[in-house]
């Protein structure tokens, strides 16, 4: 929605993201859902085996706990060397990568935006969750290779 909003579908990425929101919320009201807090207190804190009495924590040191656990394991990753490279690339090379292709920036951020917004939501880096935006920044960093080194030829 975000790579149809920015090449100027304004509108049809803006309905779309409204009605993708308006189906989570249907559901989420009328399956009686717990919440983000209660899920992330049950799935990553506290190993209580009914959400429904799990008490939301209020602490933000053990937020900042889990965050920075989370960061530690996403550094620590195989995954890591390659948003290294690629984030090297687009910092260096902005103009022959950006030129390169019509959608360039599009293909990078994509997979790359997942993983940011996946990992603020739910701060555990699991290979398993992120082993495709991995896989397509690691294809668009051997093309943003190859058409480096053609360029230098």
């Amino acid at each position: 929605m975000l790579a149809a909003f920015h090449r100027g579908q304004r509108l049809r990425s803006s309905v779309a993201l409204a009605a993708s929101l308006l189906v989570y919320f249907a559901i989420s009201l009328s399956q009686h859902a717990y919440g983000w807090l209660t899920l992330l207190n049950f799935s990553l804190i506290k190993a209580v085996p009914f959400p429904s009495k799990l008490v939301p924590s209020h602490d933000l040191v053990i937020y900042l706990k889990m965050y920075a656990r989370s960061a530690w394991w996403l550094i620590g990753s195989a995954h890591f060397v390659i948003y290294l490279i690629a984030g090297y690339l687009l910092v260096v090379f902005r103009s022959a990568v950006y030129t390169r292709e019509l959608h360039a920036r599009e293909l990078f951020a994509i997979p790359m935006g997942f993983v940011v917004i996946h990992w603020l939501l739910y701060p555990s880096y699991e290979y398993r969750q992120f082993v495709l935006p991995a896989s397509l920044t690691l294809v668009w960093t051997l093309s943003s290779l190859r058409s480096i080194a053609a360029r230098l030829r």
